[in-house]
């Protein structure tokens, strides 16, 4: 893992790139799916420092990152360099909700190779149509596992007097 991860860094730095890589597969870069960047792991980095702070970062997490579908995400912006551990989500509406459950900004659409913006306006008008389809497939038992996923991590948006919804997804009643 060392070696590939050290390339991807070195190369990253000469050419202002990003890359997504699997240290697990060594799968570099997935061709199908959405990144989706987890809460709580983005790392800010200086260019001169990116190989170094990139393999401590992934010696760090290294137990996070035995999941075979998390990557060690880098990408560039504005003259630094930002380390995260994504996951690679392979349908657009699980990828939405789960940006939005993590409180991120954008997601990446692996089969494009372009960033998709989740923008306040337009997060808020997904959720509140994606929960109204969610509602519409629990009604008629037909809601997908994936699709329970999906109301779970929307919970934080369901009007609180929403019992239908938020009973399907697992929120306790409140007295």
């Amino acid at each position: 893992m060392k070696n590939t991860l050290e390339n991807l860094l070195q190369e990253a730095q000469q050419k202002n790139i990003g890359f997504s890589f699997n240290p697990i597969t060594n799968q570099v870069n997935p061709t199908t799916g959405y990144m989706v960047s987890r809460q709580g792991y983005e790392q800010q980095v200086k260019s001169e420092d990116l190989v170094t702070i990139g393999l401590q970062y992934a010696e760090l997490h290294k137990s996070v990152l035995a999941n075979d579908n998390l990557y060690i995400g880098c990408w560039y912006n504005d003259g630094m360099f930002y380390l995260d551990i994504s996951e690679n989500i392979q349908t657009i509406n699980v990828a939405t909700s789960l940006a939005l459950h993590y409180r991120q900004l954008t997601i990446w659409d692996c089969a494009k190779g372009q960033e998709y913006r989740l923008t306040s306006e337009g997060s808020w008008l997904y959720v509140k149509q994606r929960l109204e389809e969610l509602r519409m497939a629990l009604r008629s038992e037909s809601i997908s596992y994936g699709e329970l996923l999906e109301l779970q991590c929307l919970s934080g948006y369901i009007d609180k007097g929403d019992v239908e919804l938020l009973e399907a997804s697992g929120v306790e009643e409140s007295n």
